[in-house]
């Protein structure tokens, strides 16, 4: 509770995320991932993850899917999650004949979703509403650069060498931005590669999920402290 002008600022915790379970996808395997969504060793991969609600924009996605498409791009797309726009999502890919381009898993088990962040080349998010995405997290610990929203608090995350933030606009709008984001990061393998390096370096050095528990921890004894050596508060005098 803020009390004057003595006190602290506020400080920050962020959610972090479990590098243990979190990672690059070992070689061998991410092969075999990459061939189970219908993609070749180098065909790229980018990975959207989302509940499928309003606010994480599978339409943007989807309308994004297809101008890559149109433009001759050779890539696959991966959609993960649950929600009411899932049959939604579905039906646009069998409309549109973008069954050999986009891949609508629905809800996926964690195991295999940490399979495939760690085996993708692209996460792909264009939220409209987020604090930090905890996908997000996982997505550059996994080694991959991220294209998504610039929203709430994602700025403090992404940085401009480990993605690509896109400020809101009409959404016919943010599909040309992310389209033209997107097609930078596909038609350029090594500074995609040069990015998902440089976010998975950000993740270890600043965000892991032991740094999480560190600072929470340090925060809460240095909270202790002021409170056992702040003077006690003035009693009123009685009259």
């Amino acid at each position: 509770v803020a009390g004057g002008p003595a006190d602290p600022p506020p400080e920050v915790v962020y959610t972090n995320v479990d590098t243990d379970l979190w990672r690059p996808t070992p070689a061998a395997r991410r092969a075999q991932v990459r061939r189970a969504v219908g993609a070749a060793d180098d065909t790229p991969v980018v990975l959207y993850t989302a509940r499928m609600v309003d606010s994480k924009q599978p339409r943007v996605f989807a309308e994004t899917v297809l101008a890559l498409r149109r433009r001759g791009l050779r890539f696959v797309a991966v959609a993960v999650g649950d929600g009411p726009l899932l049959p939604w999502l579905r039906g646009f890919v069998a409309d549109h004949g973008l069954d050999d381009t986009l891949v609508v898993l629905g809800p996926t088990p964690a195991d295999r979703l940490r399979e495939l962040t760690g085996s993708a080349d692209v996460a792909f998010l264009p939220t409209r509403v987020e604090g930090i995405a905890m996908v997000a997290f996982e997505a550059m610990a996994g080694g991959l650069p991220v294209v998504s929203a610039d929203v709430g608090g994602m700025a403090e995350l992404i940085l401009p060498d480990c993605g690509t933030l896109i400020r809101p606009a009409d959404p016919a709008v943010e599909v040309g931005r992310y389209t033209e984001a997107l097609t930078d990061l596909l038609t350029r393998p090594d500074a995609c590669r040069r990015m998902g390096a440089a976010a998975l370096r950000r993740i270890h050095r600043h965000f892991q999920l032991t740094q999480m528990g560190d600072r929470l921890d340090a925060l809460l004894r240095a909270a202790v402290d002021r409170t056992r050596y702040a003077p006690p508060a003035a009693r009123p005098v009685p009259t």
